[in-house]
């Protein structure tokens, strides 16, 4: 990358070379005299944007400077294209990632729906013979299904949508039973005078490893529902504690991010400029679904609370991890919290 002043221009530029593809891009504003030449500047972005996307997953932001008038070409388009040509940029832009974020949420949904499904198919194939549970039984390594084991079938039949209070009865019956004809065989198996066994003392021991099977299979679907479903829990706690005097939530039926006060919902077009942009800031982090991306943010901080700005960087990097967080700022409290990190531009840019 070099930066110079053209002879025939005023204005500076700067010069990328990716292979043997050159591009140039002024480093001034544009206004209505230098029209053209802003729009064959926007058209070489496209071109370099594009370039680099062949490399690495880049997320780029500057929400507020869309809205004082400097948008690049693909929104400007998109504007056109729009029915919502009445509302600034911000909100044109949160409304078109709020859908994403819907989309997104929906997608996360039906991947947990498919565990669940899953988890149901396992537990019927448990019913049928199974060499590993009805042909060999090794009394000496059977213990007795604890409490905790008994919550793990409470909740393995909550995960099928048959858990009432008849069932949680059938379920106590159940353990019941079982540690009962373990206990019986173990004294009849340790014991010189022998007690009498039944034949129903028998029957329920083949169900341990069925039980213990299902309650493995349990554990394992909600451990992975919740893998599915952690980003979205920690996009949304993180949001919430920004804005600490709302409640925030998704809708169980459409995704839909929901925000409320006082019981009350709120259109995220009422948020203040400073929520809009933390909002979008964070839902654009989500979206890069933690794959490793670099995302380039042009003064995060504008208008968003001193307190929200000494922790909104650190808030992105919790949200993905794998991301590099690139800021321009002119913000204390985030340079302060980066101080090992800052670079000067100069010192990159030579003249």
């Amino acid at each position: 990358m070099l930066k110079r002043t053209p002879s025939n221009s005023p204005f500076e530029v700067l010069n990328y070379k990716i292979g043997n593809k050159k591009y140039e891009l002024l480093l001034r504003d544009f206004d209505t005299a230098r029209y053209r030449r802003y729009w064959r500047t926007t058209e070489v972005y496209q071109k370099l944007k594009l370039e680099l996307s062949k490399y690495i997953n880049l997320a780029s932001l500057s929400v507020y400077r869309l809205a004082y008038g400097i948008q690049a070409e693909e929104d400007l388009y998109a504007r056109r294209a729009s029915r919502d040509t009445d509302k600034p940029a911000v909100d044109r832009y949160l409304k078109e990632l709020m859908s994403r974020f819907t989309s997104y949420q929906l997608a996360l949904s039906e991947e947990a729906n498919a565990i669940s499904s899953n988890f149901q198919k396992d537990v019927l194939v448990s019913v049928l013979f199974n060499e590993k549970f009805d042909s060999k039984l090794d009394i000496g390594s059977l213990n007795p299904l604890s409490s905790e084991q008994e919550e793990g079938l409470m909740r393995a039949y909550r995960e099928l949508g048959v858990l009432d209070e008849h069932t949680k009865e059938k379920i106590k019956d159940h353990v019941e039973v079982l540690n009962l004809s373990l206990r019986k065989v173990k004294q009849y198996i340790s014991k010189k005078d022998k007690p009498k066994l039944e034949i129903r003392d028998l029957l329920p021991l083949p169900l341990f490893r069925r039980t213990q099977h299902i309650i493995d299979l349990s554990l394992k679907a909600e451990s992975a529902k919740q893998k599915k479903t952690e980003p979205i829990h920690k996009y949304i706690n993180m949001l919430q504690e920004f804005m600490d005097d709302k409640r925030l939530s998704i809708r169980s039926k459409t995704g839909e991010f929901l925000i409320t006060k006082d019981e009350k919902e709120i259109n995220i077009f009422d948020l203040s400029s400073g929520e809009k942009q933390l909002l979008i800031l964070l839902t654009e982090t989500l979206l890069q679904k933690q794959q490793p991306y670099i995302f380039l943010a042009d003064e995060p901080e504008i208008s968003l609370h001193i307190e929200w700005q000494a922790k909104v960087v650190s808030s992105i990097r919790s949200i993905n991890p794998s991301s590099q967080v690139i800021v321009a700022t002119h913000s204390p409290e985030i340079a302060s919290e980066w101080s090992d990190n800052i670079i000067d531009m100069e010192d990159i840019v030579s003249a």
